[in-house]
């Protein structure tokens, strides 16, 4: 099995975020999922970071000094993970202090686990807990939802208690690997879910679904696994899996649509930032190239974007959309539209743009693959705009949790023969 100490937040180009779609896709995305981000992926680690602050929730000490005294306990669940080869964040730290015989006082508190404090279960999950109800205001004392989800994890095996557990390391006991196997069976990423955090679970469902009734459908019948598997394994698939969607959903018709229009729009834009600063740092095929059908693919995009800014629910990145509704329409108004637009992103930020229309100032900011690969979608649409804006839109998606749904719901709702 590969492991890996790093959870992939987007590809490098992405995260650069050269026109400024961070922010509204994630007020979009909030409209469904608010409680969940690129960081919250399983809901085990909410089992933890309770189970942890429970346990933390006598002991006296300063606000600021919460995340060493966190890390300090949450070694231990590291180390259980590492034991059995579950891929838990900073993995590789934890495989390097999994031996024989550990004990917490053996730690030097230089280590590199000890380091970047903020990655891992506390800084990744406790904005997915606040919204969950599991945590009061302050962060670190656990609710009664909370309390109740740390005793039901930690009562997974009677015999070798989370919080048991947790006091014997705390107490600077020594651990074998053995203690930590049996350990990480029990409580690790792939151990099933007991039937009292099932439990737990379904009751916070019901409270979120009652605080927000829009998104109760998604909640009570989420995409199954089939669905999202087969509606995100090509363009035209990916296609089907949004009109599904607005369908079967239709009281989320408006975020849905939405959602899909601003997907596209990102998309096609990014393709057009990409191209010009290509053409300038690759030159060759990316020359000053003008794509099969540029113009009535330009035109095309001008109308979505006139229809994403008049519809509700409409989030843009500074008015990047809606200048590209007001624009001509031919694929040099729209790319002097995008450059101009990267240029104040990027200077609003206090960073260097990429490029400054016919002046590269940045280079390596294109992933020069994804381009060539976008490229070829515009020789092979047959159909048209339409393929052409569906191939980018799938090549340039993005995260929007039905999945991490899924999970929960079947991490509330397991199988009575997986449930302990």
């Amino acid at each position: 099995m590969r492991f890996t100490e790093y959870v992939v937040l987007e590809s490098a180009d992405k995260a650069i975020d050269p026109l400024g779609f961070r922010r509204p896709a994630g007020a979009l995305q909030d409209m469904l999922f608010p409680q969940f981000t690129v960081l919250t992926i399983r809901p085990v680690y909410l089992s933890s970071l309770c189970g942890i602050l429970d346990k933390l929730a006598g002991e006296t000490f300063k606000e600021q000094q919460l995340s060493q005294r966190f890390r300090a306990l949450e070694i231990y669940w590291g180390i259980a993970n590492a034991s059995v080869n579950s891929s838990i964040i900073n993995v590789t730290k934890y495989q390097r202090l999994l031996h024989e015989q550990v004990h917490l006082g053996g730690i030097p508190k230089r280590h590199p686990i000890y380091q970047r404090l903020s990655y891992g279960t506390l800084g990744h999950y406790s904005s997915a807990a606040l919204r969950w109800g599991l945590v009061e205001r302050d962060g670190r004392t656990p609710s009664r939802l909370g309390r109740d989800l740390a005793d039901a994890f930690s009562s997974r095996n009677e015999a070798l208690r989370f919080r048991d557990a947790l006091a014997t390391w705390q107490d600077n006991q020594i651990v074998s690997q053995g203690d930590f196997e049996r350990a990480g069976e029990h409580y690790g990423l792939d151990a099933s879910v007991s039937r009292g955090e099932s439990e737990i679970w379904r009751e916070l469902i019901d409270i979120w679904c009652k605080k927000n009734p829009r998104v109760e459908p998604l909640w009570r019948t989420p995409p199954k696994w089939q669905t999202l598997q087969s509606g995100f394994a090509n363009a035209s698939a990916y296609q089907t899996f949004w009109t599904d969607a607005r369908q079967q959903y239709d009281g989320l018709a408006v975020e849905l649509t939405a959602i899909s229009r601003f997907e596209r729009l990102a998309a096609a834009t990014q393709f057009v930032l990409d191209l010009r600063i290509a053409s300038l740092e690759y030159g060759g095929r990316f020359r000053d190239v003008l794509p099969q059908g540029a113009e009535p693919f330009a035109a095309a995009v001008t109308t979505l974007a006139a229809q994403y800014v008049a519809a509700p629910a409409f989030h843009d990145s500074r008015h990047l959309f809606a200048s590209v509704a007001q624009s001509t329409g031919d694929f040099a108004a729209l790319t002097r539209c995008v450059v101009d637009h990267h240029i104040e992103h990027q200077t609003a930020k206090g960073t260097s743009p990429v490029v400054n229309h016919d002046e590269l100032l940045v280079t390596g900011r294109v992933n020069r693959s994804t381009l060539e690969e976008a490229l070829t979608i515009f020789d092979k649409a047959s159909d048209g705009t339409a393929a052409q804006l569906d191939g980018l839109q799938y090549l340039y998606r993005r995260q929007w949790h039905f999945e991490k749904c899924r999970s929960w719901y079947d991490w509330a709702f397991p199988q009575t023969e997986t449930v302990q």
